[in-house]
C-alpha cells in the first residue's frame, strides 16, 4: 500500500484528523522552510520545496501527527532517502528510527563538499526522484 493510498484512507476515514494534520505541516513549513539537511529552499534540478516528515509516522504514533517537535523538513530526495530509509526499507511505510544523527551527519558532509566547491547536486542530493532511484 503506498503513501498516497494511505493518505486517502485517512482522509476518507478521519477527514477532520488529517485536515489538521496537514494544517500543522503547513504551519511548520511557514516556519521552517529550509531543508534541514541541505539549508535549501527548493531542490535546485526540480524547483520542488522542502517536504515535511514525520519523524514517527502517522501510522505508528497518530497522537504526533500534529507535534512540531514530531515534524521535519526535508527537500523531496532526502524525504525518501533519510526519513523512510530509501530502498533498503519498506518503501513509504518505513521509517528512520535515527533521524537526527543521520540529519547530522548527512549535514555535515553536505557542508563540507558545499565548503570544497565540490557541490554536484546529482551526486549530492541523489537521485531527482524516487522514481529515478527504484530503477
Amino acid at each position: 500500500m503506498g503513501i498516497r493510498w494511505v493518505r486517502l484512507k485517512n482522509a476518507t476515514l478521519h477527514p477532520v484528523i488529517e485536515w489538521k494534520v496537514q494544517a500543522a505541516k503547513r504551519k511548520y513549513r511557514k516556519i521552517h522552510y529550509k531543508c534541514a539537511i541541505t539549508s535549501l529552499e527548493k531542490d535546485p534540478r526540480t524547483g520542488k520545496k522542502v517536504e515535511v516528515h514525520h519523524k514517527v509516522p502517522v501510522h505508528v504514533r497518530p497522537d504526533l501527527a500534529c507535534d512540531p517537535d514530531n515534524l521535519e523538513s526535508l527537500l523531496p530526495c532526502m524525504h525518501f532517502w533519510a526519513g523512510h530509509l530509501g530502498h533498503l526499507g519498506r518503501g513509504w511505510l518505513d521509517y528512520n528510527k535515527n533521524l537526527p544523527e543521520t540529519i547530522r551527519a548527512l549535514r555535515a558532509e553536505f557542508n563540507r563538499r558545499a565548503e570544497s566547491g565540490k557541490f554536484d547536486p546529482s551526486v549530492d542530493l541523489g537521485p531527482a526522484s524516487c522514481d529515478d532511484a527504484m530503477k
